[in-house]
Order: C-alpha cells, then structure tokens, then sequence
C-alpha cells in the first residue's frame, strides 16, 4: 500500500469493493476514518452468491482521489452455505505504487451491458459505474435520429454520459470510422 501522513485529526479513506459475480450489500464502497497510532473502525460488506463455486472480491483503497492499494481475494461458496458475524479477516493492501505520470484505465464488466471505468494513477478518481446502453442510446439517437455525422454523434454520446464531477473516464467509449459518416433508413 503506498505510504501516506496520517494527521492527529486523521484521514478519510474509501475504500470500494468489486466482485462480478456476487452481490455486495449496502454499498459498493464506504468511508473509513484513520486515526494515527489506532486501528480504524471496521466496515462491514455484505456478500451474496446467487452461484455456488470460487469467486473472486477485489478491495481498493483511496485518499481524495488518490489510488493507495488494492488486494485481491477468493470467496468458495457452497450450496446452503451462509455466515452472518463469522470470524474477521485483515490483511494488507500489497501493490504496486505507481509512477509520477503513470495512468492505466481499468474497466471491469459487472454484468450484461454494465461496466466498471477507473483511473489508476498516482492521483485517480473513484470508480465509476456507466451502463454502455446509455452510450450506445445517446449515439444512435445522435446518428440516426438526429442525422449527425459520426463523428458529431460521438462526441455529443460521450457528452451525455459525462460525469458531473469532472471525472475524465467517460472518454473511454470510442467509435471508430470516418467522422463524416451518416446514416441513412430505408423506409
């Protein structure tokens, strides 16, 4: 996990949690508060299977944005199985701290049409869940409804998506062809 100062006040981490195949309850991720010389509070994720067998939980660690660590684990699950207030497990965030300058998009796929985008940088910003059927929606409605070129159609369907809080990762959705393109219906 990438080192940081911890002030007498303390920091807010958040801390996110990503398993495709499963069910996490209440939240994708959450808050914790670190204090110096202390153990935080412990948050608790709920995890459910619909699928019995070995299922992968990727657990992340951010400070404002920044991109701390990550460890990754797997879930056996068998059929009837449950566990409520079984025994607590830690370990610690082992990655590798990136480089000034280094950024790498992750996009993770959640299901049918539903993705996953984030930086991983030395400053990155939270994940961000898009579904590409509101990218390929706005497109479509640009292109055909609208007649734009493809190009036009593009930029005006990433736009739709974009995110309010400036994060970059709705650029991610790219077309390719000639800008100029249209289409044309036959009737």
């Amino acid at each position: 996990m990438r080192l940081f100062p911890v002030p007498e006040t303390g920091v807010q981490l958040l801390i996110t949690v990503h398993a495709p195949a499963l069910i996490i309850t209440p939240k994708l991720q959450q808050e914790v508060t670190v204090l110096p010389g202390r153990d935080s509070d412990v948050l608790r994720f709920g995890i459910q299977a619909n699928q019995p067998g070995l299922h992968e939980v990727t657990v992340r660690a951010f400070r404002v944005g920044t991109f701390l660590g990550e460890v990754r684990c797997q879930i056996s699950v068998d059929p009837g199985g449950t566990s409520r207030g079984g025994p607590q497990y830690s370990t610690e965030l082992e990655t590798l701290a990136f480089d000034p300058g280094e950024v790498t998009l992750q996009v993770l796929r959640n299901g049918p049409g539903s993705f996953t985008f984030q930086l991983l940088s030395e400053t990155c910003y939270a994940p961000v869940t898009y579904q590409a059927r509101d990218f390929a929606d706005a497109f479509y409605d640009q292109l055909i409804t609208r007649g734009k070129p493809l190009g036009q159609a593009s930029l005006a369907a990433r736009q739709a998506i974009r995110s309010p809080d400036g994060d970059p990762t709705w650029l991610a959705y790219a077309v390719y062809g000639s800008p100029a393109a249209t289409a044309h219906t036959r009737t």
